[in-house]
């Protein structure tokens, strides 16, 4: 029995699953993202801000109906990215 046949059916009678992915959490998965992409124009600091809408007030998204919590459909947040 060659090595490679041997790993593979070791590998398929075992079952080796990959492990679910950890359920998002903002401050680890999304904020990055927007500190990244999204602080320069939509965050914190005045002077180099270009826009009105704050993206790290995510109240006032969600007040502006820019982010629907739970309907990524009507989120115009989504529809921009």
């Amino acid at each position: 029995m060659s090595p490679r046949f041997f790993v593979a059916c070791l590998l398929l009678g075992f079952g080796i699953s990959v492990p679910a992915a950890a359920p998002l959490k903002f401050n680890r998965d999304i904020h990055p993202i927007l500190s990244d992409n999204c602080f320069a124009c939509h965050g914190p600091d005045g002077n180099s801000r270009k826009a009105d809408l704050r993206f790290d007030r995510g109240l006032e998204a969600m007040t502006e109906g820019i982010i629907v919590p739970g309907n990524a459909a009507k989120s115009e947040f989504i529809k921009r990215l």
